[in-house]
């Protein structure tokens, strides 16, 4: 008898343990994504911190195109001809290298991203200083894009990082673009 008195009570207080396990559950939840945002946020006032030079204008993803199968290829920004924006700037966040913007009207601009098969860009190795071109691959299951035209015998190595290379006056030189994934010889 002493044990199923002692059990009277344990269901209400299992009831009650759960409704706070629940509460803190959905507090942490809340935090972790106050956190990402944090993080994300930071990001940005270091991006904008580290070159005073260059003027930005900030803009969000309005909306996105994939083709059929394909994952995104273009994005829209909630800025356009209005806000100063022109065909031909580069997209960039605090990561890197997003795209450049291809179509402006007044509240919008439509931005062709780098993994787009048509995209094209002059690109250096920055460890070797080795350049190529980087094409968008427009895989549907990742995004990629290739390094084409690289100097035979350049030593470029997985992880390297590919920044822009200034040469073709379209994008300013060093913005960090992505790294090297996979290496194929030749």
């Amino acid at each position: 008898w002493t044990g199923y008195v002692d059990l009277l009570g344990v269901r209400d207080e299992n009831e009650t343990l759960q409704g706070q396990v629940d509460e803190l559950t959905g507090q942490i939840l809340r935090l972790k994504h106050v956190e990402i945002e944090n993080r994300r946020l930071r990001g940005l006032c270091e991006f904008k911190r580290d070159d005073e030079s260059s003027r930005y204008a900030s803009a969000h993803v309005v909306a996105w195109n994939a083709s059929s199968g394909q994952r995104m290829m273009r994005i829209v920004l909630d800025r356009g001809e209005e806000d100063g924006i022109k065909a031909g700037m580069p997209v960039v966040t605090h990561r890197g290298l997003v795209g450049r913007i291809e179509r402006v009207s007044g509240s919008i601009a439509e931005v062709m991203l780098i993994v787009d098969p048509r995209s094209r860009l002059n690109v250096k190795v920055a460890e070797k200083g080795v350049t190529g071109t980087l094409v968008g691959s427009g895989k549907s299951d990742h995004f990629t894009a290739k390094l084409l035209h690289v100097q035979k015998g350049s030593n470029v190595e997985r992880l390297d990082t590919i920044v822009t290379s200034g040469v073709d006056g379209r994008f300013p030189a060093d913005i960090e673009v992505g790294y090297v994934a996979t290496h194929t010889a030749g």
